[in-house]
């Protein structure tokens, strides 16, 4: 009987209570859901952020299309300030106005070895008319050339693809030597305006000349430097002399240091890009580079 009734009361496992209506906590309809406030505040935190970078991307329009009017308004002088060809550059860049168009970019070298093989790989144009114009204001300043001849106009096409694979060279050489070599690509440079000066070419401005001012060839300085025989590049500096002189001569940008190089380098960049433009709008058009090239200066479209 006891265990009967030890049985009957023993407790038994029953679901849990649903609550009483009373027992419910009311929510309003209108009541948005956690996700929701998530989801507002992710969409509130893009929108601002949106709104800081056109903010962002509207005053760098503003500061680079004010240093390309002071670069233009210096067409007339007689060199170019370094920093503002930086800061235009720079400006060019954040904007992604790349000087070199990826349909467009081909090495130096490679350019090079198309010009003596008498072929030139021409892409489509990457630019439109209105674009290339601007971009050809641009390098007409850049470049010392009077660009008013079918021969001067060539001649600085060819100048400014070698003086870019000249500052290749330079490179190349200098992380050869960066253990050895202190100042890069601007000491290597400053040696060759040196030995400009030594060979007889005026408007060298060097320090430390010494009394070894006496007019001598390209190839004797080659064989009288210090530095080309450290950098084992002896058998090319008279090359190296040639082209450096080139470059001071091509570009609008008084040449002394790494600095100066960097800022002749984006120029030299501009002016490539341009003429590889023009290259594709002559090839649509069936016209000659030069004939492209005064279209340029025209209103024609």
């Amino acid at each position: 009987f006891s265990r009967a009734m030890s049985g009957a009361f023993a407790p038994r496992n029953e679901l849990p209570r649903s609550p009483r209506p009373s027992d419910r906590v009311p929510v309003s309809e209108s009541s948005p859901s956690t996700l929701e406030k998530v989801l507002h505040e992710k969409e509130a935190r893009r929108a601002a952020e949106e709104e800081q970078r056109l903010k962002q991307l509207h005053d760098a329009r503003v500061e680079h299309f004010g240093y390309r009017k002071r670069l233009l308004a210096s067409a007339k002088g007689e060199y170019l300030d370094t920093a503002l060809v930086l800061d235009w550059s720079a400006g060019a860049v954040e904007l992604g106005k790349t000087f070199v168009h990826a349909r467009n970019r081909r090495s130096s070298r490679a350019q090079t070895a198309d010009a003596a093989a008498g072929e030139e790989d021409v892409p489509e144009p990457a630019m439109s008319l209105g674009e290339l114009r601007q971009q050809w204001l641009e390098a007409t300043c850049l470049l010392r050339s009077n660009l008013d001849t079918v021969e001067a106009f060539e001649q600085a096409r060819t100048t400014v693809r070698n003086s870019l694979g000249f500052l290749d060279t330079l490179g190349a050489i200098a992380a050869l030597n960066s253990g050895q070599l202190q100042g890069g690509t601007g000491t290597i440079f400053q040696e060759l305006l040196k030995d400009l000066a030594r060979c007889g070419v005026s408007g060298m401005m060097v320090d430390n000349l010494g009394d070894q001012g006496a007019d001598v060839s390209f190839d004797d300085a080659a064989r009288a430097s210090a530095l080309a025989s450290a950098l084992a590049c002896r058998d090319r500096w008279a090359l190296l002399l040639r082209q450096a002189h080139d470059v001071r001569c091509i570009v609008r940008i008084k040449l002394q240091d790494a600095n100066d190089l960097k800022a002749a380098q984006y120029a030299l960049e501009c002016c490539s890009t341009c003429f590889q433009e023009i290259s594709a709008h002559a090839k649509a058009r069936g016209i000659s580079l030069y004939t492209m090239a005064q279209v340029l200066e025209g209103d024609e479209e």
